[in-house]
């Protein structure tokens, strides 16, 4: 039995799929761990409504006191007792936790917040491509646009993968720029490497 379960270093397991749940999509990454306590908030540090998402805190029985000779890294990593997972998250009807992304990948587009992840499902819903990598890529007024790099197969016309993508999301999620590439760096583990990728983009403009 394979079981799947959440969690980090400072914090340890933190929610895990029990057996009597299945294997349904909709289950997250499981309910919390017997002793956990987690809290999704919005960016005053207020609690969100169920179903709505946030930063997830959490409070353990297994979790760490502080970063060994980084008392500024400590403090950033609390919030009144509850750590900072940094991941947006949110909690279910039947309080399953489901992860969104990771707050420092959001991109802050014209001071709205495009999640890397829903851009990518959206480039992947396409038939043609194959895999999608999206960040967010400094302006020269130092905002945020949000850019891809795709592997398609066949090769399409960027306008068709930009009305694709027109139709799935919202005006500031759209890529301002599409790389075509052959392929995408991977580690050893096969998993790409994302800053390789944002690496050769600014190679290739500059």
């Amino acid at each position: 039995y394979i079981q799947q379960v959440y969690g980090c270093t400072e914090a340890g397991v933190i929610a895990a799929r029990r057996p009597e749940d299945g294997s349904a999509a909709d289950l997250g990454v499981g309910r919390p761990m017997p002793g956990v306590r987690i809290r999704v908030v919005d960016e005053r540090g207020d609690e969100v409504a169920r179903g709505e998402e946030g930063a997830l805190l959490v409070r353990t029985p297994a979790m760490f006191t502080h970063y060994l000779g980084h008392a500024d890294a400590t403090r950033e990593a609390f919030a009144d007792g509850w750590y900072r997972t940094g991941d947006v998250a949110r909690v279910g009807p039947e309080g399953h936790l489901h992860l969104v992304g990771r707050k420092d990948s959001f991109i802050n587009v014209g001071g709205k917040k495009v999640n890397p992840l829903e851009v990518e499902q959206a480039l992947l819903a396409h038939p043609s491509v194959v895999e999608a990598v999206v960040w967010g890529e400094t302006t020269d007024d130092g905002g945020e646009r949000v850019r891809a790099s795709v592997v398609a197969r066949p090769p399409l016309p960027a306008t068709e993968l930009t009305s694709h993508c027109r139709a799935r999301l919202l005006p500031h999620q759209v890529p301002a720029e599409v790389d075509f590439v052959a392929s995408l760096p991977k580690s050893s583990m096969g998993k790409i490497r994302r800053a390789a990728v944002r690496t050769a983009a600014a190679v290739r403009r500059s």
